[in-house]
């Protein structure tokens, strides 16, 4: 008999082992999924290359946009409690206070607050767990065969409500991460559509002083800056060739400054 109980006891410690074993492992996975560090190339780089000008009216529009655009991507993370930062790449990052009260895990009367209580040899953790926290007694062998089947019920329906909470965390990641790329993909247009008013008000300006140098010089007025002709007869033409090839459309605060010294350089012969 004494052997049998052995044999079944034996057989019970070990079953519990491998629980806690697929607990912790599990355990450990979601907690390094969930403190990683999603990185997104960032969009700004090239709204910025193309639609970014110091020109003060240009400069603020640009500003403007970028703060409102900014500001929907960090709308879409707080929702879920996760923080956006754009330092050179994108980062959405997860608050650490969030996880560790996430990983948490209650057994019983007994509150895990992290998961390195729960690192180790298997073995002895269990132990400690069932000797010291559940049970209080000295020995395996005092533990009677009710406890066993309580502790095994507990550490599954932790394991399972482990699972489910950071299954649900993971799943408001992946959704912020989706929502923030869409918001990536979509962030040229958005800043070209922006832009589009504005860099046509100051390319009115430009061909209005195209218009005050052709008349001092006489004859109609082109511009060439860098191997490449600024269409000063149509903003359409302009905006769109530019946009296109992605240049930077501060070219045509150029255009201005060349032009101003012109008439000037001019109306003083």
């Amino acid at each position: 008999m004494v052997a049998e109980k052995d044999v079944r006891w034996s057989m019970t410690v070990n079953s519990l082992i491998t629980d806690w074993m697929t607990f912790v492992n599990a355990y450990n996975r979601q907690e390094s999924r969930l403190r990683t560090i999603q990185v997104i190339i960032s969009p700004f780089g090239r709204t910025e290359k193309v639609f970014y000008s110091e020109e003060p009216m240009l400069h603020d529009a640009y500003d403007t946009w970028y703060k409102n655009y900014f500001g929907k991507m960090q709308e879409i993370g707080n929702t879920f409690n996760f923080d956006v930062k754009n330092e050179s790449n994108l980062l959405i990052t997860v608050d650490m206070s969030d996880i560790n009260e996430l990983m948490k895990v209650k057994l019983g009367d007994h509150e895990y607050q992290s998961a390195k209580e729960l690192y180790g040899n298997e073995f002895d953790t269990l132990k400690k767990y069932v000797l010291d926290y559940k049970t209080h007694k000295t020995s395996w062998e005092d533990v009677t065969p009710e406890e066993w089947s309580e502790i095994e019920k507990e550490l599954r329906n932790a394991h399972k409500q482990l699972a489910v909470d950071l299954s649900n965390r993971l799943s408001e990641y992946t959704k912020v991460v989706s929502e923030i790329m869409n918001l990536c993909d979509n962030a040229f247009d958005d800043c070209r559509d922006y832009m589009r008013s504005a860099y046509e008000e100051y390319y009115v300006g430009v061909q209005r002083l195209a218009s005050e140098l052709q008349g001092i010089i006489g004859h109609s007025v082109s511009l060439t800056l860098w191997s490449e002709e600024i269409d000063l007869d149509n903003f359409d033409a302009f905006f769109n060739h530019y946009v296109y090839r992605e240049m930077s459309l501060d070219d045509i605060t150029t255009a201005s400054r060349v032009l101003k010294r012109l008439i000037k350089s001019k109306g003083e012969i």
